[in-house]
């Protein structure tokens, strides 16, 4: 990928399928989900970097709105067809907005962009001001993105936004918008297996994100895999592949000391042994790897703050995900670990990880917010 060439002469180079091999990775329309096993999930960009300094491996700040710019639209030429913003992303729906009239002008593919609600709606007091709240949220998000048309709404939580929430006000008022056509798709972001199991049970929810790693048991355990096989007509995103950065670290000391640094040891050593096992080029190609070959995840949701970090990206994305005989391998090497690490929430304190994947550039992936 021709990294150190402006963006028009990148755009004129891969602005064709032929000369980009990752638009096959995705289904015509800018719809994902249709890419072959020996590619795996898509890969998918995260923008909450694009809007406010974020990210416990963050180093580099938030970029400018000429980079946030620029790493869209080679994100997007590059073969990305998702976004993933939220109405609580500070500029980052401004600056999504401002690269997607870009995009056009450049004749470029319009990404499926996923917005989610503000966050605002868990202090309503009323089913009443819930649906105020919606309405304003859904309108600012139009504005910003410059859209007619939102591709996928989004609870930002299931669990303090979903159906505990004035009797689930915040998802009918979607489900209407939807259905009135201001909202192609309508989901929700979760945290634990029981916010998919209930979200799926609703047969109005299109698109679901949740976190996911090669570390997090959990969905495994509640058979979340088959639960989403019986809906293939939902598409998921997996963020956390890299845990916040603690995954890819080049030793223990970044991880959160409330957990012992056994835990952690064990868990980079099993990692170590499995790159070389698999022959994989590092921890970060062996976790996205891992989460590219799962057959349930649509695209794996990643961040970046500099274009550096998104060509690193691309180019371990652009390597066979793990068979399923790997994957088992790594599951029965894979240490258990206490549950609240997998919540980043739950760290208190958190890591100062500053190091590197491969060249000292790759960020966080797209978090746990």
């Amino acid at each position: 990928v021709p990294y150190n060439c402006t963006i028009l002469q990148f755009c004129h180079c891969y602005s064709t399928p032929q000369n980009n091999p990752r638009r096959t990775m995705s289904s015509a329309g800018g719809d994902p989900g249709s890419a072959g096993a020996l590619r795996g999930a898509a890969l998918a960009l995260g923008t909450v970097q694009l809007g406010l300094p974020y990210g416990a491996a963050n180093v580099s700040g938030m970029p400018s709105e000429a980079q946030a710019i620029e790493i869209v639209i080679r994100a997007i030429a590059s073969g990305v067809r998702s976004l993933d913003t939220a109405h609580g992303y500070a500029l980052s729906q401004q600056r999504l907005g401002i690269a997607m009239a870009q995009l056009q002008v450049m004749g470029l593919p319009a990404p499926r962009v996923v917005t989610k609600l503000d966050t605002s709606i868990a202090e309503a007091t009323s089913p009443a001001e819930v649906v105020l709240i919606v309405n304003a949220s859904v309108a600012n998000s139009k504005k910003m993105l410059g859209l007619e048309v939102l591709p996928v709404v989004c609870l930002h939580t299931w669990g303090g936004h979903g159906p505990s929430l004035h009797g689930g006000a915040a998802y009918t008022r979607l489900k209407k918008l939807k259905a009135q056509g201001a909202i192609e798709k309508i989901g929700t972001s979760t945290y634990f297996p029981s916010d998919v199991i209930e979200a799926l049970a609703d047969p109005a929810t299109d698109h679901i994100q949740l976190p996911f790693n090669l570390i997090d048991h959990r969905w495994r355990d509640a058979g979340i895999g088959e639960a989403l096989a019986a809906r293939p007509d939902v598409t998921v995103h997996a963020r956390s592949c890299f845990l916040q950065g603690i995954l890819v670290a080049p030793n223990t000391t970044c991880w959160p000391a409330k957990f012992g640094r056994e835990v952690a040891a064990a868990v980079l050593g099993a990692m170590d042994t499995l790159v070389e096992e698999l022959g994989r080029k590092n921890k970060p190609d062996l976790c996205l790897a891992y989460a590219r070959a799962q057959p349930w995840i649509t695209e794996v949701l990643v961040g970046a703050e500099t274009v550096e970090q998104l060509r690193e990206l691309i180019e371990l994305c652009d390597t066979p995900p793990l068979t399923s005989e790997q994957v088992a391998q790594v599951d029965a090497l894979m240490p258990r670990v206490p549950l609240d690490l997998l919540n980043p929430a739950k760290w208190h304190d958190k890591p100062s990880f500053a190091g590197s994947f491969a060249t000292g550039l790759l960020g966080p992936d797209d978090g746990d917010t």
